[in-house]
């Protein structure tokens, strides 16, 4: 049984860029002295199946902070740029960026942006490790 979960989220679209880098400046001064993890995913289109060249720019960016809230950045509408807010939060090391295969966003990234992405997490290489540890723990007759 789940306990004290709160399953409320605000989820932003962005399409413009001073309103994000606006926003971003204000969401993250709510963890200035916190450790944090953000979750983040990027879509983009693949082309290679229709024959055009295979690099396409990351269309949307999705940015979910630990109370919840979710920022979708189209970044398609923003004229080729990343807020600046969002280079600093993707750049820091000391913010952990957590995501499916997040080495293939921060590929992605750095080739339509120039981003090196710092502090990223990739969630499966963690299901494993715990998935051994619970494994151990059976094992060994713990709980």
């Amino acid at each position: 049984m789940v306990e004290n979960v709160n399953f409320s989220s605000d989820v932003v679209v962005f399409e413009d860029l001073s309103a994000c880098n606006a926003k971003l400046c204000e969401e993250m001064k709510n963890y200035s002295y916190e450790i944090i993890v953000l979750g983040l995913d990027c879509e983009w289109v693949s082309r290679e199946r229709q024959g055009e060249s295979p690099v396409s720019p990351v269309a949307l960016l999705q940015l979910a902070f630990p109370n919840g809230t979710c920022f979708l950045l189209r970044l398609c509408k923003m004229e080729a740029r990343l807020p600046d807010k969002l280079r600093e939060i993707l750049e820091d090391r000391n913010i952990l960026k957590s995501g499916v295969g997040i080495s293939e966003d921060a590929k992605k990234l750095n080739t339509c942006y120039g981003l090196v992405m710092q502090g990223c997490v990739d969630l499966r290489h963690v299901a494993l490790r715990c998935q051994g540890y619970v494994e151990h723990c059976i094992s060994e007759g713990g709980s």
